[in-house]
């Protein structure tokens, strides 16, 4: 679990210990020191075989005892110290360059990944811009049709600021919109929208489901305006299953599919980028029957406009500090684009759904206020 360390165990100490006596022993062979003494031993071996080169030759010739050589035997074994102590240094060395290596590139790539996910500088500022002017808008909204209004204003800015911060070619497309969660009861008029569904599945299957509210959705295209609602959007439905399921290693698999339904049941932000491995995906990672994985294929195969996508659940406002966990989600912010560059990278978008948090609060109090108002759930 996070935060949560795993108890040391005798084998590990052993490790750590052995590790830390193998890194001050490579440290104190590359140290100049251990380059002086082999260069002394060398010295002195040459020394004495200089001095006794008779002793040498002969003893050599005749293999006799240490005690009637010993001036030969002081040369061998100073010379071969010197081989072997110079032999471990040199393997120090570059043992020590090697893990300097390592970290060099381990630190390039890190900044490589940080310069990765970075939006553009005007950003922030645009950011502070529109969450200002969404701010006053839901202010001054008090009845339903204003709250409506103020909703489709606070997604077009998200629209924007999503172009800003991938720093989108010039035809590329962003889409944003909103699903609400609905309970079966409430869901009766959407069961024909509903996409991704296992045939022969009733609404009394299903824990609930989320549900598409075009009115609530936004379309920015190239250096064009963002518009609501977006022309493209039209009415659907995602199941969400009694049991979401378990990964394959510790059970069959996920029963609940990637993106909006997976952020609503784990309340974690969502990422897929490339949109037409979410099959494969389901496959891989899923409990889902052939007749789902098809559908799932044959959609984003044939929907241009979607390369990638992330999803992040929108938290019921509270006054209270808990945790994320714990909270109400009043439903899935969505967000895709046609081609993406930033947002392509995992990292890039989570940045960009943490940033906008404020924003997203901000609409989860607009959603919670509209549904008190208008007192029902919206319908296709």
């Amino acid at each position: 679990m996070p935060g949560r360390t795993s108890p040391k165990t005798p084998t590990n100490t052993m490790s750590m210990v052995v590790n830390r006596v193998v890194v001050r022993w490579n440290k104190a062979l590359a140290s100049a020191w251990i380059g002086v003494l082999v260069t002394i031993l060398t010295l002195v071996a040459g020394l004495f075989g200089s001095l006794y080169t008779h002793e040498a030759r002969e003893a050599v010739k005749r293999w006799i005892p240490p005690s009637e050589a010993y001036a030969t035997w002081i040369v061998v074994v100073v010379f071969g110290g010197g081989i072997i102590l110079f032999f471990f240094r040199q393997r120090a060395l570059d043992t020590l360059r090697d893990q300097a290596q390592s970290r060099l590139e381990s630190a390039t790539e890190s900044i490589e990944g940080l310069i990765r996910t970075q939006p553009p500088a005007e950003f922030q500022q645009k950011l502070g811009v529109y969450y200002e002017k969404a701010l006053v808008g839901s202010d001054k909204a008090a009845i339903e049709e204003d709250i409506a209004a103020s909703i489709a204003v606070v997604v077009e800015g998200i629209a924007e600021l999503a172009r800003v911060f991938d720093n989108g070619y010039t035809n590329d497309g962003y889409g944003v919109n909103i699903m609400i969660f609905i309970t079966p009861d409430e869901a009766t008029n959407w069961f024909s929208y509903v996409r991704f569904l296992e045939q022969g599945v009733c609404l009394v299957n299903l824990a609930g489901l989320l549900a598409l509210h075009p009115p609530f959705s936004a379309q920015k295209v190239g250096n064009a305006p963002a518009i609501s609602p977006d022309p493209d959007m039209s009415p659907f439905a995602l199941p969400i299953p009694v049991d979401s399921g378990k990964s394959k290693e510790t059970g069959d698999g996920w029963r609940v599919l990637p993106g909006a339904p997976r952020a609503y049941v784990h309340r974690n932000f969502e990422h897929f980028s490339p949109a037409t491995e979410l099959a494969t995906w389901c496959e891989q990672h899923g409990d889902f029957n052939q007749y789902v994985i098809t559908k799932v294929r044959d959609y984003f195969k044939s929907t241009t406009t979607i390369a990638g996508f992330c999803s992040m659940p929108l938290f019921r406002p509270t006054h209270s500090f808990e945790s994320l966990d714990e909270r109400e989600v009043v439903g899935v912010l969505n967000l895709h684009w046609s081609s993406g560059r930033l947002f392509n990278n995992p990292a890039a978008a989570k940045s960009f759904g943490e940033a906008i948090f404020p924003v997203r609060a901000l609409l989860a109090r607009q959603l919670t206020r509209y549904f008190e108002q208008s007192g029902k759930k919206p319908q296709p």
